[in-house]
């Protein structure tokens, strides 16, 4: 009879765990942490504290777990670990930490916990646009910083909607095969409560912002156009369907109250 041999050498241990610190962690993710934290502290009775060693052991860990499932960086998904590393006297605490994750995750969404949301700025600096086009005479300077400032508007709009659309993909592709070594240490419950959760969340954040972002463009456009009189004809005609539909959208916000 063969003796009996460990899966994994205490060499190989050590090296994957080396390997590992390449995996990168998300600003956004490890803000998630200290907020997972502050609740645990301010807001669970009673009280679960994480000292500074154990929650840097529980990032390690993550990020090793990702690494050995082939990942080159952390995803929400791996952030359920956490709901095995931060229980203090009872198991059944793990079940309250997963639903806070799975909630400041999705509500997160559009701009995670601790993460700036980059599409309402932008929207708050469009606006502001829109606003100097709406006024009558029109100056040329006033066209020629619209131009400079939608095309700065547009740059982290697009960086922002491709994350969105890469972050909705990966929770797609993960979630849909239960044996994925992201997720098959996760109850089928807890897969489909995640999918539940997380997927509808960041399907609404890529349409945002890829609505934001078309919003942007179309000015763009408007105001590109060399030919002063066509030019002036199409900002006065986006700028009116943009009041129509913000007219529209007040309307349905008012009915759902």
């Amino acid at each position: 009879q063969e003796a009996w041999a460990p899966v994994l050498s205490a060499e190989d241990s050590k090296a994957c765990q080396e390997s590992a610190i390449a995996t990168t962690f998300p600003d956004h993710l490890l803000k998630l942490v200290v907020a997972l934290r502050a609740h645990l502290r301010d807001e669970v009775e009673p009280p679960v504290r994480l000292s500074d060693r154990r929650l840097g052991k529980a990032v390690r860990l993550i990020r090793l777990a990702a690494h050995a499932a082939g990942a080159s960086e952390v995803s929400e998904l791996d952030m359920l670990l956490l709901q095995h590393m931060c229980w203090d006297q009872e198991p059944e605490q793990a079940e309250g930490v997963r639903h806070w994750l799975l909630q400041a995750m999705r509500e997160g969404a559009d701009g995670a916990v601790g993460e700036k949301d980059v599409v309402a700025q932008a929207r708050y600096f469009f606006n502001g646009v829109r606003t100097r086009l709406s006024r009558r005479p029109r100056k040329k300077v006033t066209v020629s910083t619209a131009r400079r400032d939608l095309a700065a508007i547009a740059v982290p709009l697009e960086d922002q909607l491709r994350l969105r659309i890469r972050r909705y993909e990966q929770l797609q592709e993960v979630l849909a095969d239960v044996e994925s070594p992201r997720i098959f240490w996760l109850e089928r419950s807890e897969v489909e409560e995640a999918s539940d959760m997380l997927l509808p969340a960041a399907k609404e954040a890529c349409r945002t912002a890829e609505e934001a972002l078309q919003e942007v463009l179309e000015l763009q456009n408007a105001v590109d156009i060399e030919e002063p009189e066509a030019m002036e004809m199409c900002v006065d005609a986006v700028l009116s369907d943009f009041e129509v539909q913000s007219a529209t959208e007040s309307n349905r916000a008012q009915e759902d109250l």
